[in-house]
């Protein structure tokens, strides 16, 4: 098994950049890297390896933020700067206009980066009924999946329309750099 002869080098720090080389041998198979998303400069912007952008995907450990991805032979630079970029929505449970959806199903809305969970509140994520009404509900973030669950607290009436909303604006959910 070549993995533990596999090993990162030349580690360096230069204004927001972050610079190292992984070496592979032969023998191993599926090595993963990680790098933190976050540093004093900012938020990870940009992954490459040998001046080639590479596809990465973040996962939650301890509370800490990282970026995973396939850890193969080259000099990579992991770049920090200032988030700009708002958060977007990635993946809805229930799509818009869908039909005979089960009156005890929750909502769940998944972000394309992490969300500042002091700005998920039943003022920034509502479900309201045809006439508009609130429909009392559960909140719950999950900051390891970025998924927003909207959990009714009865049953909703079938063949009624419902309509979840997220605040987005000044006082809307915003993503961990105050992007809204």
């Amino acid at each position: 098994d070549g993995r533990n002869a596999s090993s990162f080098g030349s580690i360096s720090w230069s204004g927001s950049a972050l610079s190292f080389t992984i070496n592979t041998v032969t023998g191993a198979w599926g090595l993963q890297a990680m790098v933190p998303t976050a540093a004093s400069t900012g938020s990870l912007v940009s992954l490459a390896r040998d001046n080639t952008s590479v596809s990465f995907t973040t996962t939650i450990i301890k509370g800490r933020e990282y970026a995973f991805f396939p850890a193969t032979t080259g000099t990579y630079k992991a770049t920090y700067g200032a988030d700009t970029n708002p958060p977007t929505v990635a993946v809805i449970s229930v799509p818009n206009g869908s039909t005979n959806v089960d009156p005890t199903t929750s909502i769940s809305v998944t972000f394309s980066e992490s969300i500042d969970p002091a700005t998920i509140n039943s003022q920034t994520v509502m479900l309201k009924d045809t006439s508009g009404n609130p429909v009392s509900a559960t909140i719950i973030y999950d900051a390891a999946t970025k998924t927003v669950t909207i959990d009714p607290a009865a049953s909703l009436v079938p063949g009624m329309t419902y309509t979840a909303t997220l605040q987005g604006g000044s006082l809307g959910v915003k993503d961990i750099a105050g992007n809204p």
